[in-house]
C-alpha cells in the first residue's frame, strides 16, 4: 500500500482501508486481500500482471462479501455499502442468487 500514489483523496484510503477490513479472509490482512490495482503497484508485482475488469472486480467483491457474511444478504450488502435491492441485482446478473438468504 506504501507504494501506491492514491490518485484520489482521503476518502479513497478511507473507503480502501474500510473496505479491507470488512472483506478481509482472516483476522491478518495479506496482500490477496488488498484491491487488484494495489497488489499490481506493489513492490515485486509485475506490471505485465493480468488487470481485472470492472465487472470481474465487482464479481469478486460481492464473492468475499456473500462468503464473509456466509451469504446473508443484509449484513453483505451493509459491507458492501449498498441497498440489498442492489445486491440482490448483482447476485442475479452473476447467477449468485440460488444460495443467498434474506
Amino acid at each position: 500500500m506504501r507504494s501506491y500514489a492514491f490518485p484520489g483523496n482521503i476518502r479513497e484510503l478511507k473507503n480502501l482501508v474500510e473496505r479491507i477490513l470488512v472483506l478481509a479472509a482472516g483476522r491478518e490482512i495479506t496482500a490477496a486481500d488488498l484491491k487488484p490495482h494495489l497488489r499490481q503497484n506493489s513492490v515485486g508485482a509485475s506490471p505485465q500482471s493480468k488487470t481485472l475488469n470492472l465487472e470481474d472486480m465487482e464479481r469478486e467483491l460481492v464473492e468475499r462479501a456473500m462468503t464473509a457474511h456466509r451469504y446473508k444478504v443484509a449484513p453483505a450488502a451493509r459491507a458492501l455499502g449498498i441497498s440489498r435491492n442492489a445486491l440482490y441485482r448483482r447476485l442475479e446478473k452473476f447467477g449468485m442468487a440460488d444460495g443467498a438468504q434474506d
